[in-house]
């Protein structure tokens, strides 16, 4: 079997951690030969044993831009002439090329597909941005009824995308997300009974700069928790220094005067990150829509408390294993804060939930075992 896995759109956050697991594991297979190509955030995170043993391309520029990536999608189709695949893997969809043999989507985007109502109300640029937005649905869903099949994560995304892709359901799989094996490894290091009283009050904010994820709250938080708390809470967010959503938040901590409490780490490498969910206190993840975050797994890997929206998405993922506040609410944030850091027993059991919930989903090995059990069907 020959596979072309084109990853070159997965170019932020939780996206290249599902291209190096994804990687890591696939070649590991046998009577499986592969031509990678890759964003340069996962190429950047790959071993330098994995770039010389197996044909690993990097595209430095994605082709979901419709001008600027043209010259990648030409390059990405004479690569798949020259390979000749039996089909295409593309991790990040849609793929905005149509290749000529048939192709798999793994289909996330919670724009498209999310049950929740869309929160309009968080994009920046009033009718400019929301128009953007809206052309950005549109445009990702017109490529997206191009391809062959699709994988998503859970059936309320399966139905979501048969609905707004007119997409045959028959051709949609579900396969579950697994939490990476480093966070896994590292997690039994930790004894869950000690960590209430880990030293340091830092609350890890992993998360890329999409306005969804609604960062912009956390200088509110972060200000409430002070003044009503006196609890000084260091935030600690993982956003590109020069992005607008950074540049907005930090100004907002500015205003607050709260700064000190609001610190960018920038982006982090998946190792990286593993140190910052040592040391946190909690976990706090104010999105307002997703399909699923890794973010979750990772904290319950690692024996960290969630904090998260009250949101279907959230209580799907995480069932018991998080403390669930109203969206939007900077108060209702901080007063459940207070409670998870206050209340011993409650810290405790939300991180015994964490470790019940994360054996209910697959290992990384079982959840690729159960896709390419489906690409040979395909095939």
């Amino acid at each position: 079997m020959r596979i072309l896995v084109n990853a070159s759109t997965l170019v932020v956050g939780g996206g290249i951690q599902i291209g190096v697991s994804f990687i890591q594991i696939a070649v590991q297979r046998k009577g499986v030969e592969y031509l990678f190509i890759v964003s340069k955030g996962i190429y950047d995170n790959l071993s330098a044993e994995l770039k010389e043993k197996y044909n690993i391309q990097c595209c430095e520029i994605s082709p979901a831009h419709p001008i600027n990536g043209y010259k990648s999608r030409k390059w990405i189709k004479q690569l798949e002439r020259d390979f000749n695949p039996d089909f295409i893997y593309s991790p990040g969809f849609p793929s905005y090329i149509k290749f000529n043999k048939p192709e798999v989507g793994r289909y996330t985007n919670p724009w498209e597909i999310n049950s929740e109502p869309l929160p309009w109300n968080i994009i920046p640029g009033g009718f400019i941005g929301r128009l953007k937005t809206k052309l950005g649905i549109w445009y990702r869903l017109m490529w997206a009824k191009r391809t062959d099949y699709m994988e998503t994560q859970t059936e309320a995304a399966k139905l979501g995308i048969a609905r707004r892709a007119n997409f045959d359901i028959n051709k949609i799989k579900v396969i579950p997300n697994s939490p990476n094996p480093v966070f896994i490894e590292q997690g039994k290091e930790i004894e869950a009974a000690s960590q209430y009283n880990r030293p340091g009050n830092a609350v890890f904010c992993l998360a890329a700069g999409y306005s969804h994820k609604n960062l912009n709250i956390i200088p509110s938080v972060a200000k409430i928790m002070k003044d009503k708390y006196g609890m000084s809470l260091t935030f600690q967010l993982t956003l590109p220094h020069e992005t607008l959503i950074w540049k907005d938040v930090e100004n907002r901590a500015k205003e607050l005067g709260v700064s000190d409490l609001v610190i960018n780490l920038g982006p982090l490498k998946l190792k990286d990150c593993l140190p910052y969910y040592k040391e946190a206190k909690l976990v706090f993840l104010p999105t307002l829509m997703e399909i699923f975050s890794a973010t979750y797994l990772e904290a319950m890997s690692m024996k960290v408390p969630i904090v998260t929206t009250d949101l279907e998405f959230a209580h799907d993922n995480c069932g018991t294993a998080a403390a669930f506040f109203e969206p939007q609410n900077a108060n209702s944030a901080a007063d459940v804060i207070n409670k998870v850091l206050n209340d011993q027993n409650y810290y405790n059991f939300l991180i015994e939930e964490g470790l019940k919930k994360l054996n209910s989903y697959p290992t990384l090995e079982e959840k690729y075992d159960s896709l390419f059990k489906w690409f040979e069907g395909i095939n």
